[in-house]
């Protein structure tokens, strides 16, 4: 199994926390029992990667392990970029909604000359058109 690394990823964070929750819940809020849960599975774990995209290059394009835990978008940009028989995504029925942020930082885009530009993107990213819908899920969600 490969997820990503504690030490180095934000997405790392999200993964244990949800891994951490799920066994909560599905042992009557049992802290021992959970704690665990979440050693146990991360037993599995031969690979810790720095990062999301390093993840999901070292599943889908180096094939050094069979489980990846990742976040849904790289899957599914994997699936576009590699053959979609490689392997198959599964969505989990329940999940979190994350959201990347967006700012502009003053003391960057003055030294730089660049608040007009950066200032405009982001004031995009927010339009009908710079939001992109989610993508269509076509694999099936297992628990």
């Amino acid at each position: 199994m490969i997820t990503l690394n504690l030490k180095t990823s934000g997405g790392a964070r999200c993964n244990y926390v949800v891994a951490l929750v799920y066994a909560l819940h599905h042992n009557n809020n049992d802290q021992a029992k959970a704690q665990d849960f979440v050693k146990s599975l991360y037993a599995n774990v031969e690979v810790l990667d720095a990062g999301a995209r390093g993840a999901i290059h070292t599943f889908a394009k180096r094939g050094i392990v069979y489980v990846l835990i990742d976040w849904e978008n790289e899957a599914l940009l994997a699936g576009k970029e590699l053959s979609k028989d490689r392997f198959e995504i599964i969505i989990p029925s329940k999940s979190i909604l994350a959201e990347s942020t967006a700012a502009v930082v003053d003391k960057v885009v003055d030294k730089r000359g660049t608040r007009y530009v950066a200032t405009s993107y982001l004031k995009y990213l927010y339009t009908q058109e710079g939001c992109r819908p989610s993508p269509q899920k076509t694999t099936t969600a297992h628990t």
